[in-house]
């Protein structure tokens, strides 16, 4: 459960930051090199999901084209 309680937590995060004007993302990648990660950080041993940086934009940037709604959704009678 900790995996989902985790997730939920860091998509909250991203939603503040992003209704503050802040930039965010969730880069899960480094659990895979976790042991020098925290070796980074400076702690000997420990646990984590995932890190998330956090601040203003160095330039403006725009995510990937949308895909219209109609294009991916098929309703069912």
């Amino acid at each position: 459960m900790e995996i989902q309680s985790s997730a939920a937590a860091v998509e909250n995060l991203l939603l503040a930051a992003d209704s503050l004007g802040l930039a965010a993302v969730w880069l899960g990648i480094l659990f895979l090199i976790k042991d020098d990660v925290l070796k980074a950080l400076g702690e000997p041993k420990g646990e984590f999901m995932a890190i998330v940086p956090v601040g203003y934009q160095a330039r403006p940037s725009r995510g990937p084209k949308k895909q219209p709604l109609a294009s991916m959704v098929r309703y069912l009678d």
